[in-house]
């Protein structure tokens, strides 16, 4: 996990973290490390997977949210998808446009300059959480321990 060194943090991590406690739809107050991967897995036990396979997908989903709602992806964020069809999880790429017509797509371009497009239906969705993003969650959490 990306952790931000408080006393080092640039002005830009700062303000982006000051951003995020001020948004008044943001769900960050009521998640914790715990809820995010009780999500996970709560999902990964509705899929027929091996064991093998579920701890597998596990270790590679540290560090992301599951996406339930559209409105928690933007562009530029990093997304790994599960393919419900080919039953496999992608190792991930940068969400370059959401595409809303007859049903929503998602434009992904990887590190290899390839695109890909996804649609909504056939995948489920992770988003990497910012190192600014994790660094609150945690101290949130400490916060919460402490009282």
């Amino acid at each position: 996990m990306d952790a931000i060194d408080l006393n080092n943090a640039s002005e830009k991590e700062i303000q982006e973290m000051l951003n995020l406690i001020e948004k008044k739809d943001n769900n960050l107050f009521s998640l914790t490390f715990e809820k995010i991967e009780k999500e996970i897995d709560d999902t990964l036990n509705t899929l027929d997977l091996t064991s093998s396979f579920k701890k597998i997908m596990k270790q590679r989903l540290k560090g992301y949210k599951q996406i339930e709602e559209l409105d928690e992806l933007k562009e530029g964020s990093y997304i790994k998808w599960y393919s419900k069809k080919d039953k496999i999880l992608n190792r991930g790429s940068k969400l370059i446009k959401i595409i809303i017509k007859d049903n929503i797509k998602l434009l992904c371009k990887n590190i290899k300059g390839g695109y890909v497009e996804l649609n909504q239906e056939e995948v489920i969705i992770y988003k990497k959480l910012s190192g600014v993003y994790m660094c609150l969650m945690s101290l949130l959490s400490e916060k919460s321990k402490s009282k």
